[in-house]
This record gives C-alpha cells, structure tokens and sequence, in this order.
C-alpha cells in the first residue's frame, strides 16, 4: 500500500470539475477500498459518510495487522496490536470529526470544533501522545499526513516518527489511516433550519387566517386581508408543490425554489398579518387563528428540540 504516485491523483479528484464532495476518494492512499471490500460496490450519494469511514478504518486496521513492519520488538509488537484494535473500536463507534462549515473538496480534520478526534489523533490520545496530538491540532488541522511529514518543522516530524517507532507504526501508516472529510456540523445549521422552519410554519398560519377573514368579511375586507388571503393561496399551492416533488423524489430544483418563494411569501404575510390585526373585526376570528399558531409554535418548538437532541 505504498503512497508514491497516489497523493496526487486524491488532489486532482478533489478539485476535478464539478466533482462533488461524495464523489471525492475518502483516504488519499487507498481511496475508498475499504467500503468496495465490504459492500461490494462503489459508495454512492446516498451513502452516509458515517458508514464509509468506518469501512474504511477496519479495511486499513484488518491490512496493517496482516502486514506487520520487519523486526518490531515485542513491545512495538504489543503496541501496533493495541493501537489497531482500538483502531477498530474507534471505527465501530462512529464518532467522527465534522467541519464547522460545508466544503466541497475534503479535507481532513485532526480534532474538530467539538473535540472530536480524527483517526490519528484518536491513537495518539490514547497511546500517550496528548501533547503530540495538541501541537499537530494547532498547526496542521486541516493537513495530510503526507504534506504533514514533508512540510512541518523538523522537531515536530522527529516527534511523529519517535511516537510511530514506539507504537510499532510507520509513518505511511498514519497517511493510510487518516481520512478526509466534506461532512459539515449540521448543529448550528439544524438550529437555523428549525427557526426558518418555525417562521414559515407562523407565515403559513397567517395566510391561512387571511383567508378565514376574507371569508368572514366579504366584500368588506381590507386591502391587508385580501393581500394576505393571496399569500396564504400562494404558500398553500407552494406546498403543494413542494410536497408532491419530495413524495415523488423529483425535480429536487423545483423544491429548493418552491421553499425560496415559500421563505419569501412568508414575510409578505408577517406585514399583512401585523396590518390586519390592528383593524376592527369579528374577535373569535382572530381568536382562531391565534390559536392555530400557538398550537404550531408548540409543535415547531418540539421539532427543534428533537433536532438538537438528534444532533447533539
């Protein structure tokens, strides 16, 4: 599993044209050699990224272990033995470092934003390597290992290699283990989903109620209560929309307008809405609609929470 003449290839398939960050090989050596062992084929877009590491990692421990380095002393012996095992924990575990934004190239990450540690920096906090770890953490977060070995400050490419000898490692099997990464922390996004989906879910309940007040008031309603009726026929017809193309799983394009114009007609109704509620009308109207609200703002509000305990 030599790295000579593959490192360029991982670089060219990240940044090759329109390539996607799931198209993109997972480890700049092997690739994705481990998911085709396992799963028998190649990874596709559905597959989640989760699942493609953690192949990856025991398809890498399962060759590490069945091609030992020659004349390891028997504590070296000891210590590969451990290191790949807890490899293989590490991999089961499914706990993997996220990027604190989307990227469409991978990259790896040597500890994220949250603590998480890749694969690498896994073994060396666990293998009496803290400080290593740290210092690697702090000025190479984002390198391969192999660019790592070649660029860093000598002092800190000796400490790599003292650590490896040790651990009955090579320093190419560090770059063989370490992944790359285009998986984003989707906390702070679903927190921003959630408010967008809870003023869209408001929005929608107010056109609702510009419809019940026109209904209600005839040829009397106000210019604010008809505008508002439009929005809600106009959001109720977008959700329409949108609903059908995700059943169907079709013309993923159409949706991602759809929401927009939903999003947007929605702070049309906030304005209708705020017009509307400061004219004289008919008070179990209002008192409805009101309660339609507040019964979907429960209900958002447990959405969100949900959210946060999923991703947390």
């Amino acid at each position: 599993m030599s790295s000579s003449g593959v490192i360029g290839g991982f670089s060219d398939a990240a940044h090759r044209a329109g390539s996607l960050g799931w198209e993109q090989p997972l480890n700049a050596i092997v690739g994705d050699a481990g998911f085709s062992v396992i799963y028998a084929r190649e990874p596709q877009e559905s597959d989640r990224e989760a699942d493609r590491i953690c192949a990856h990692l025991l398809y890498v421990a399962n060759c590490l272990r069945s091609r030992p380095p020659h004349a390891l002393s028997p504590e070296a012996q000891t210590n590969r033995s451990a290191c790949l095992a807890s490899l293989e924990e590490y991999a089961l575990a499914g706990r993997f470092p996220k990027h604190s934004a989307p990227r469409r190239a991978r990259k790896p990450i040597f500890i994220d934003s949250r603590g998480t540690p890749c694969a690498v920096a896994h073994l060396m906090l666990s293998f009496g390597a803290e400080d290593l770890c740290w210092a690697i953490d702090a000025s190479h977060r984002n390198a391969l290992i192999e660019d790592l070995l070649t660029e860093a400050k000598p002092a800190l490419v000796q400490r790599i290699c003292g650590w490896c000898l040790e651990m009955g490692l090579e320093p190419g099997d560090l770059a063989i283990i370490q992944p790359a990464y285009t998986e984003e922390d989707v906390i702070k996004l679903s927190i921003l989903a959630g408010i967008i989906t809870l003023m869209s879910v408001e929005a929608f309940v107010m056109g609702v109620g510009g419809i019940v007040f026109v209904l209600l008031d005839g040829k009397g309603a106000s210019t604010a209560s008809m505008s508002l009726a439009a929005l809600g026929i106009t959001q109720c017809s977008l959700l329409s929309i949108i609903i059908c193309c995700s059943v169907l799983q079709k013309g993923r394009h159409l949706v991602v307008l759809a929401l927009e114009a939903f999003v947007m007609s929605g702070l049309g109704s906030f304005i209708s809405f705020s017009i509307v509620c400061t004219q004289p009308r008919t008070d179990y109207a209002l008192v409805i609609v009101l309660c339609i609200l507040g019964a979907l703002l429960l209900s958002s509000a447990r959405f969100i929470k949900s959210c946060r305990e999923e991703f947390y």
